[in-house]
């Protein structure tokens, strides 16, 4: 993941930031865990899962709808297809 990161046309970044950007990422994946581990004893499944979608596709509008350019998203808005934007 940190030579994807370090790539120009994705983050542009070195590898020890790269490294940092990843530490974070896999730390706020372990949060979530337990984050969504405890609502889960509280919540009902099917209602949490709702709410965590729309608020998953309410972050996908508005990284798309964005107008200024994001490093990972200007080619997200040339006109390309989703998936490409990943690449």
């Amino acid at each position: 993941m940190t030579n994807f990161l370090h790539r120009p046309d994705v983050f542009d970044v070195t590898l020890e930031r790269a490294g940092k950007l990843l530490s974070l990422y896999w730390g706020g994946a372990m949060v979530g865990r337990f984050i969504g581990s405890a609502l889960l004893t509280r919540v009902r499944a099917a209602l949490l899962l709702a709410a965590v979608a729309a608020v998953a596709a309410l972050l996908c509008l508005t990284v798309t709808r964005r107008r200024e350019n994001l490093p990972a998203g200007r080619h997200c808005r040339s006109g390309y297809s989703m998936p490409s934007c990943f690449r």
